[in-house]
Parts: C-alpha cells; structure tokens; sequence
C-alpha cells in the first residue's frame, strides 16, 4: 500500500516536472513590436540629427555674420554678439540626444531577429505513459 502510494506521488511529481504549466498567457511580444518601435526610434533620432545638424550650421552662420563680417566683408558691431553661439550650442545638444536614439533603435533590431516561432516538443502524459507532443512557442535567442 505505502509502496503504491508513494509510486502514485513519484509519477504525480514528475507529470508536473516534464510538462507545461496551465496558465494565462502573458502578453506577447512579436517581432513586429519590435520593429515598429525601432523604426519609430530611428526617425526620431534622424529628425533629431539632422535638425540640429541644420540648426548648428544656421547659428554657424549667424555667429559669422554678426561677428566677423558676414560673407560681404566688414564687422558690423565692435561688441562680440553670442546669439549665434547659443543657437548652435543648441543644434549640438540636439546631435547629441540623438544617439541614446541611435543605440536603441539598433538594440530593438537586434532583438528582432533574434525571435522566432518553433514548433518545441513537449511531454504529455497519455494513456500508454508519456509521449512527445509539438507544440508551437515563441523561442527567444540570447547572445552570451
């Protein structure tokens, strides 16, 4: 009888060992997720690259004509103006906050190749003891 019942305990605890447990599925993240987000990524540090890209060489060129000339020659003002300066200094501050950006994007695309969908086999229990069963998962590849 102990026999019996400590067999019923051993085949209950590996049932449970070998096989999935039931529970409510968590939200899945697709390959898709992960493209869209980096893509969405992607044209914003574009947008910011080259916007403060284009906003440096306009305080570029405000700076020069204010302080040394301009491009027709003579200085216009004895007082060194810095409206030029703080423009530019922003369009670099801008360059700048695009590479966080950048890393991201290119971290999402990395993630997104490394998802898949596999058909991984599975032990069930059946009536004539344990068979394999395919099962379709979501398999995740990590680099170490």
């Amino acid at each position: 009888m102990i026999k019996g019942i400590c067999l019923a305990l051993i085949l209950a605890v590996s049932v449970t060992c070998f096989s999935q447990p039931v529970v409510s599925p968590a939200p899945e993240v697709k390959k898709t997720d992960y493209m869209t987000k980096g893509l969405r990524q992607r044209h914003t540090a574009n947008a910011m690259f080259w916007g403060g890209f284009a906003v440096v060489v306009t305080g570029g060129a405000i700076s020069f004509n204010n302080n040394y000339g301009g491009f027709l020659g003579g200085r216009n003002n004895k007082k060194y103006n810095h409206s030029g300066d703080i423009i530019a200094i922003t369009g670099l501050a801008s360059m700048v906050g695009s590479i966080p950006l950048f890393v991201s994007y290119h971290n999402n695309k990395r993630k997104a190749r490394s998802l898949s969908i596999k058909n991984e086999p599975v032990q069930v229990l059946s009536s004539y003891g344990f068979a394999t069963q395919p099962v379709p998962s979501l398999s995740f590849k990590l680099d170490l």
